[in-house]
């Protein structure tokens, strides 16, 4: 018996990543011309997916539905962080390493596993951020923007060159302008809020510079 090219192709990608296939869409569709009825039929996907890979400029990230388990890892969890709640109550020199933990709980419990569990598992909860409290930020339409300079490089005329672009973004509706210039100077820090306001079809009631050098002349 034979299979259908379809079938196998079906069959293959299937099993494509979601960045991989969204490559694939877009050079089919763009480069190649190929219909999204074709493509949806060649790759064995649905029509809805190959249209919303077309939309998106930007690859989709690679996410896992759920995390990988740590069985031993997560049988020692709540030892591990009960020592470490406990050495913020000691003094500096009495703290204990994750060597440290890892003999004791070789000593005290049978811990039978690797140090390198431990210690992954002791930097894993000494680097877990503490939970605050964050206070959401409301904006009226029109009143508040935000604007900063950020780098890029292009090729022009063959030539790799760095480029600044100054980027004004409106709070409430997200809306920017952006607007390249080769160096960041005041020049191009003026004409760069003229051109936004122009394009914006008005000014902002405030601007706010993310400690920017060319607004900002002292932190207080």
């Amino acid at each position: 018996m034979v299979s259908s090219p379809v079938a196998e192709s079906r069959k293959t990608t299937t099993t494509l990543l979601d960045h991989d296939a969204w490559i694939t869409v877009r050079l089919l569709h763009f480069r190649e011309d190929k219909s999204k009825n074709w493509i949806a039929e060649h790759l064995g996907i649905s029509r809805n997916t190959v249209a919303k890979y077309l939309r998106e400029p930007d690859p989709p990230e690679y996410r896992l539905k759920q995390p990988r388990a740590k069985p031993l890892a997560d049988k020692w969890r709540g030892r591990v962080e009960s020592i470490l709640q406990a050495d913020k109550h000691a003094p500096r020199k009495q703290q204990h390493t994750a060597k440290r933990i890892f003999e004791r709980l070789v000593l005290e419990e049978g811990y039978e596993g690797s140090q390198r569990t431990i210690n992954s598992l002791v930097a894993e909860l000494r680097d877990k951020p503490a939970k605050k409290a964050c206070i959401p930020l409301v904006f009226q339409p029109g009143k508040d923007a935000q604007v900063d300079f950020g780098e890029t490089y292009a090729d022009i005329a063959g030539t790799r060159v760095k480029l600044h672009g100054f980027e004004l973004r409106l709070n409430y509706s997200r809306k920017k302008f952006l607007m390249y210039f080769p160096s960041p100077n005041t020049e191009a820090f003026l004409e760069g809020h003229v051109r936004a306001f122009e394009y914006l079809g008005g000014v902002p009631g405030r601007l706010t510079y993310d400690n920017l050098g060319l607004a900002v002349s002292h932190v207080g």
